[in-house]
């Protein structure tokens, strides 16, 4: 309900301050070839969020169509591609030529040619920030091993998918747990995953714990129940959710979406209290 509200205002403020302001009107750009322009580059946006969705689906299903670097080299294809036009090294069938390249085309342009730039390091396996949000691959959903015993590990492969484990674990070691509610279409799930987490305050104190990653959107027998588990024993529905228990599995305290990095180190200070 709060996103459809959002959009139809979005869609009814232009006409309700103008109905408000009619002389308002009259100050208005007039039509001509920069609305083709604007076109233009919001179709090469389309596109690239079009792939974006595409992906979902592709996470979804697991098919495994779509990789990390396809996406981003997609995107950087689409971004280099809205810089050029912007420039007017090429147009399309309703232009007309580029008599003189203006402030605002320069000023574009160069934010095209920076979020390329800063697209094409992520190719060769460097974070994006906010955009590894929209990225849905097999390659961008955090694994997780199925038995979270023996030696030194790497970050990752502090993560299980086995809550029963989890449990036996975190008595053996008197560690509290964490579990992380998660999805693979789960945007806000993967802004927490890769800009949250990985902060050196957090990492410190979710190194402390026993970690669990229980995903809920797959077509898999497991996620059902990861599913069940979070509506009927924590009463949400909501993604991501965030559940700390002492080491005998008691609840200690749960919270969604925490982008705030304060916020989301007091919720974990209280699995170590």
């Amino acid at each position: 309900m709060l996103g459809m509200l959002g959009f139809s205002t979005a869609f009814a403020l232009p006409f309700f301050l103008l109905a408000l302001f009619p002389s308002r009107l009259n100050k208005l750009p007039k039509a001509g070839t920069w609305m083709n322009n604007v076109k233009v580059v919001l179709g090469f946006l389309e596109l690239a969020l079009a792939l974006s969705y595409l992906s979902r689906t592709d996470a979804t299903w697991e098919l495994g169509l779509f990789s990390r670097e396809l996406i981003l080299a997609f995107w950087v294809g689409c971004s280099i591609l809205s810089m050029l036009y912007i420039l007017g090294l090429f147009r399309m069938k309703l232009d007309s030529p580029v008599q003189n390249l203006g402030a605002m085309r320069v000023v574009w342009a160069l934010m095209f040619a920076t979020v390329s730039f800063y697209l094409l390091q992520g190719i060769f396996g460097r974070p994006v920030g906010e955009f590894e949000a929209f990225i849905y691959s097999d390659s961008t959903v955090p694994a997780a091993t199925a038995s979270i015993g023996g030696s030194a590990k790497s970050e990752e492969e502090e993560w299980t998918e086995d809550y029963q484990a989890a449990l036996k674990l975190a008595k053996e070691k008197n560690q509290p747990i964490f579990i992380d509610f998660t999805g693979v279409t789960c945007t806000n799930c993967r802004k927490m995953e890769k800009n949250v987490f990985p902060r050196p305050q957090i990492s410190e104190l979710m190194g402390k714990m026993i970690k669990v990653r229980l995903y809920t959107d797959r077509n898999r027998p497991e996620d059902k129940a990861n599913e069940r588990m979070m509506q009927e024993q924590y009463q949400s529905a909501e993604l991501p959710l965030y559940v700390i228990l002492t080491p005998d599995g008691k609840a200690i305290d749960q919270t969604g979406y925490t982008p705030d990095t304060e916020k989301f180190q007091n919720f974990l200070k209280k699995a170590l209290q």
